[in-house]
Protein backbone atom coordinates (compact mmCIF):
# COMPACT_ATOMS: atom_id res chain seq x y z
CA UNK A 1 0.00 0.00 0.00
CA UNK A 2 1.57 3.28 -1.15
CA UNK A 3 1.44 6.00 1.52
CA UNK A 4 4.20 8.33 0.29
CA UNK A 5 5.13 9.61 -3.16
CA UNK A 6 8.64 11.00 -2.89
CA UNK A 7 10.27 14.14 -4.22
CA UNK A 8 10.61 14.22 -8.03
CA UNK A 9 9.13 10.70 -8.22
CA UNK A 10 7.39 11.28 -11.59
CA UNK A 11 9.08 14.54 -12.58
CA UNK A 12 8.75 15.55 -16.25
CA UNK A 13 6.83 12.51 -17.50
CA UNK A 14 5.26 14.26 -20.46
CA UNK A 15 3.53 11.10 -21.68
CA UNK A 16 1.84 10.48 -18.32
CA UNK A 17 -1.77 11.47 -19.02
CA UNK A 18 -3.79 9.79 -16.27
CA UNK A 19 -3.26 9.57 -12.53
CA UNK A 20 -5.27 7.71 -9.90
CA UNK A 21 -4.07 8.29 -6.36
CA UNK A 22 -4.90 5.47 -3.94
CA UNK A 23 -6.94 5.90 -0.80
CA UNK A 24 -3.89 5.43 1.44
CA UNK A 25 -1.62 8.15 -0.02
CA UNK A 26 -0.69 10.53 2.80
CA UNK A 27 2.24 12.53 1.41
CA UNK A 28 2.87 13.86 -2.09
CA UNK A 29 6.46 15.08 -2.27
CA UNK A 30 8.21 18.07 -3.77
CA UNK A 31 7.81 18.22 -7.59
CA UNK A 32 6.43 14.66 -7.52
CA UNK A 33 4.32 15.22 -10.67
CA UNK A 34 5.78 18.50 -11.91
CA UNK A 35 5.89 19.07 -15.68
CA UNK A 36 3.83 15.96 -16.39
CA UNK A 37 1.32 15.49 -19.21
CA UNK A 38 -1.57 14.87 -16.82
CA UNK A 39 -4.95 15.74 -18.31
CA UNK A 40 -8.37 16.61 -16.92
CA UNK A 41 -9.38 16.90 -13.29
CA UNK A 42 -7.21 15.81 -10.39
CA UNK A 43 -8.67 14.00 -7.38
CA UNK A 44 -6.73 14.24 -4.14
CA UNK A 45 -7.72 11.37 -1.81
CA UNK A 46 -9.18 12.03 1.63
CA UNK A 47 -6.13 10.30 3.11
CA UNK A 48 -3.71 12.97 1.82
CA UNK A 49 -2.17 15.10 4.58
CA UNK A 50 0.57 17.02 2.78
CA UNK A 51 1.19 18.27 -0.78
CA UNK A 52 4.79 19.36 -1.37
CA UNK A 53 6.39 22.31 -3.07
CA UNK A 54 5.61 22.33 -6.80
CA UNK A 55 4.04 18.88 -6.56
CA UNK A 56 1.96 19.32 -9.73
CA UNK A 57 3.57 22.51 -11.02
CA UNK A 58 3.46 23.19 -14.75
CA UNK A 59 1.30 20.15 -15.46
CA UNK A 60 -0.57 22.52 -17.72
CA UNK A 61 -3.34 20.18 -18.90
CA UNK A 62 -4.77 19.67 -15.42
CA UNK A 63 -8.13 21.47 -15.55
CA UNK A 64 -11.51 21.84 -13.86
CA UNK A 65 -12.23 21.85 -10.15
CA UNK A 66 -9.67 20.86 -7.52
CA UNK A 67 -10.86 19.97 -4.02
CA UNK A 68 -8.31 19.92 -1.21
CA UNK A 69 -9.88 17.36 1.15
CA UNK A 70 -10.69 18.15 4.77
CA UNK A 71 -7.95 15.83 6.01
CA UNK A 72 -5.16 17.64 4.17
CA UNK A 73 -3.12 19.94 6.41
CA UNK A 74 -0.38 21.36 4.16
CA UNK A 75 -0.47 22.74 0.61
CA UNK A 76 3.02 24.04 -0.12
CA UNK A 77 4.19 26.85 -2.40
CA UNK A 78 3.36 26.45 -6.11
CA UNK A 79 1.97 22.95 -5.60
CA UNK A 80 -0.45 23.69 -8.46
CA UNK A 81 1.28 26.65 -10.09
CA UNK A 82 1.09 26.73 -13.86
CA UNK A 83 -1.78 24.25 -14.08
CA UNK A 84 -5.07 24.90 -15.89
CA UNK A 85 -7.22 24.39 -12.79
CA UNK A 86 -10.15 26.82 -12.84
CA UNK A 87 -11.82 26.29 -9.46
CA UNK A 88 -10.20 25.60 -6.09
CA UNK A 89 -11.85 24.54 -2.85
CA UNK A 90 -9.78 24.45 0.34
CA UNK A 91 -10.95 21.95 2.95
CA UNK A 92 -11.59 22.38 6.65
CA UNK A 93 -8.33 20.87 7.89
CA UNK A 94 -5.80 22.94 5.93
CA UNK A 95 -3.54 24.79 8.38
CA UNK A 96 -0.77 25.79 5.97
CA UNK A 97 -1.71 27.05 2.52
CA UNK A 98 1.00 28.90 0.61
CA UNK A 99 1.16 31.08 -2.48
CA UNK A 100 0.41 29.00 -5.58
CA UNK A 101 2.04 31.34 -8.06
CA UNK A 102 0.53 31.94 -11.47
CA UNK A 103 -2.63 29.91 -12.11
CA UNK A 104 -3.97 31.74 -15.14
CA UNK A 105 -7.19 29.74 -15.48
CA UNK A 106 -8.15 30.03 -11.81
CA UNK A 107 -11.25 32.19 -11.39
CA UNK A 108 -12.95 30.79 -8.27
CA UNK A 109 -11.58 30.07 -4.79
CA UNK A 110 -13.67 28.87 -1.86
CA UNK A 111 -12.68 27.81 1.65
CA UNK A 112 -14.68 25.52 3.93
CA UNK A 113 -16.61 27.46 6.57
CA UNK A 114 -15.17 25.06 9.12
CA UNK A 115 -11.57 25.99 8.33
CA UNK A 116 -10.07 27.73 11.37
CA UNK A 117 -7.01 29.19 9.62
CA UNK A 118 -8.18 30.61 6.28
CA UNK A 119 -11.14 32.36 4.70
CA UNK A 120 -12.00 33.35 1.12
CA UNK A 121 -13.33 36.75 0.12
CA UNK A 122 -13.98 37.72 -3.50
CA UNK A 123 -11.89 34.73 -4.69
CA UNK A 124 -8.88 35.65 -2.59
CA UNK A 125 -7.51 33.55 0.30
CA UNK A 126 -6.84 35.41 3.55
CA UNK A 127 -5.83 34.44 7.04
CA UNK A 128 -9.02 33.85 9.01
CA UNK A 129 -8.71 37.14 10.91
CA UNK A 130 -8.01 39.04 7.66
CA UNK A 131 -4.60 39.99 9.00
CA UNK A 132 -2.87 38.84 5.80
CA UNK A 133 -3.59 38.16 2.15
CA UNK A 134 -2.30 34.74 1.06
CA UNK A 135 -3.28 34.02 -2.56
CA UNK A 136 -5.67 35.47 -5.15
CA UNK A 137 -7.43 33.93 -8.12
CA UNK A 138 -6.30 35.24 -11.52
CA UNK A 139 -8.15 38.57 -11.62
CA UNK A 140 -7.18 42.08 -12.58
CA UNK A 141 -8.86 43.80 -9.63
CA UNK A 142 -8.43 42.90 -5.97
CA UNK A 143 -11.16 44.15 -3.63
CA UNK A 144 -9.82 44.03 -0.09
CA UNK A 145 -12.42 43.39 2.64
CA UNK A 146 -13.28 46.04 5.20
CA UNK A 147 -11.67 43.90 7.91
CA UNK A 148 -8.35 43.58 6.08
CA UNK A 149 -5.46 44.52 8.37
CA UNK A 150 -7.52 43.73 11.48
CA UNK A 151 -4.32 43.42 13.49
CA UNK A 152 -2.88 46.79 14.46
CA UNK A 153 -0.78 48.33 11.70
CA UNK A 154 2.69 49.52 12.60
CA UNK A 155 2.68 52.72 10.59
CA UNK A 156 6.41 53.25 11.19
CA UNK A 157 7.21 50.10 9.21
CA UNK A 158 8.24 50.54 5.59
CA UNK A 159 7.14 46.99 4.76
CA UNK A 160 3.67 46.14 5.94
CA UNK A 161 3.25 42.47 6.89
CA UNK A 162 -0.31 42.38 5.59
CA UNK A 163 0.93 43.02 2.07
CA UNK A 164 4.15 41.05 2.52
CA UNK A 165 2.91 37.84 4.12
CA UNK A 166 5.41 35.00 4.40
CA UNK A 167 7.53 36.51 1.63
CA UNK A 168 4.60 36.49 -0.80
CA UNK A 169 4.13 40.02 -2.09
CA UNK A 170 0.81 41.16 -3.49
CA UNK A 171 2.97 43.32 -5.71
CA UNK A 172 4.53 40.22 -7.27
CA UNK A 173 1.29 38.98 -8.83
CA UNK A 174 1.87 40.29 -12.33
CA UNK A 175 -1.78 40.13 -13.43
CA UNK A 176 -3.20 42.51 -10.80
CA UNK A 177 -4.03 45.96 -12.18
CA UNK A 178 -5.85 47.63 -9.30
CA UNK A 179 -6.34 47.25 -5.57
CA UNK A 180 -9.58 48.57 -4.09
CA UNK A 181 -10.72 49.01 -0.51
CA UNK A 182 -13.78 50.70 0.95
CA UNK A 183 -13.73 53.87 3.01
CA UNK A 184 -14.78 51.75 6.00
CA UNK A 185 -11.35 50.16 6.38
CA UNK A 186 -9.52 51.89 9.27
CA UNK A 187 -5.99 51.03 8.09
CA UNK A 188 -5.81 51.53 4.32
CA UNK A 189 -7.25 53.45 1.44
CA UNK A 190 -6.96 53.14 -2.32
CA UNK A 191 -6.73 55.97 -4.81
CA UNK A 192 -7.14 55.09 -8.49
CA UNK A 193 -6.21 51.46 -7.78
CA UNK A 194 -3.06 52.31 -5.79
CA UNK A 195 -2.84 51.37 -2.08
CA UNK A 196 -1.93 53.84 0.69
CA UNK A 197 -2.01 53.89 4.47
CA UNK A 198 -5.24 55.38 5.77
CA UNK A 199 -3.61 58.74 6.50
CA UNK A 200 -2.23 58.86 2.96
CA UNK A 201 1.33 59.40 4.14
CA UNK A 202 2.69 56.09 2.80
CA UNK A 203 2.25 54.81 -0.73
CA UNK A 204 2.39 51.05 -0.19
CA UNK A 205 1.67 49.44 -3.52
CA UNK A 206 1.11 50.10 -7.17
CA UNK A 207 0.14 46.75 -8.75
CA UNK A 208 2.43 45.43 -11.47
CA UNK A 209 -0.18 45.47 -14.23
CA UNK A 210 -1.56 48.91 -13.32
CA UNK A 211 -2.66 50.58 -16.54
CA UNK A 212 -3.00 54.23 -15.51
CA UNK A 213 -0.40 56.87 -14.94
CA UNK A 214 -0.01 57.81 -11.28
CA UNK A 215 -0.38 61.20 -9.64
CA UNK A 216 0.72 60.93 -6.04
CA UNK A 217 -1.59 63.08 -3.91
CA UNK A 218 -0.52 65.94 -1.70
CA UNK A 219 0.16 64.70 1.81
CA UNK A 220 2.01 61.56 0.81
CA UNK A 221 5.43 61.58 2.49
CA UNK A 222 6.90 58.18 1.72
CA UNK A 223 6.99 55.75 -1.19
CA UNK A 224 7.93 52.43 0.38
CA UNK A 225 10.47 49.99 -0.99
CA UNK A 226 9.44 48.25 -4.23
CA UNK A 227 6.12 50.13 -4.32
CA UNK A 228 6.35 50.42 -8.13
CA UNK A 229 8.24 47.17 -8.65
CA UNK A 230 8.03 46.14 -12.34
CA UNK A 231 5.03 48.35 -13.13
CA UNK A 232 5.72 47.96 -16.82
CA UNK A 233 2.65 49.84 -18.15
CA UNK A 234 3.19 53.14 -16.38
CA UNK A 235 4.79 55.93 -18.39
CA UNK A 236 4.12 58.88 -16.08
CA UNK A 237 4.38 59.42 -12.33
CA UNK A 238 3.81 62.82 -10.73
CA UNK A 239 5.60 63.04 -7.38
CA UNK A 240 4.34 65.91 -5.25
CA UNK A 241 6.51 68.20 -3.17
CA UNK A 242 5.37 66.57 0.08
CA UNK A 243 7.19 63.29 -0.64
Amino acid sequence: TVTTIGDNAFYYLKKLKRLVLGDHVRIIGRSAFAYCGLEGTLQIPESCESIGYGAFAQSTSLTGTLVIPDGCKIVSTSAFGGTGISELHIGAGVTKFENQGNMQALHTITVSQDNETYIAYDNVVYKKDYSALVFPAHQTDIHLPDAFGAQKVDETSASDSRINYGGNFLRDWSFVENVHISDENPYYKSIDGVLYTKDGQDLLLCPQAHQSNVEIPSGCKRIVSSAFYYCRNINSVHVTSTV
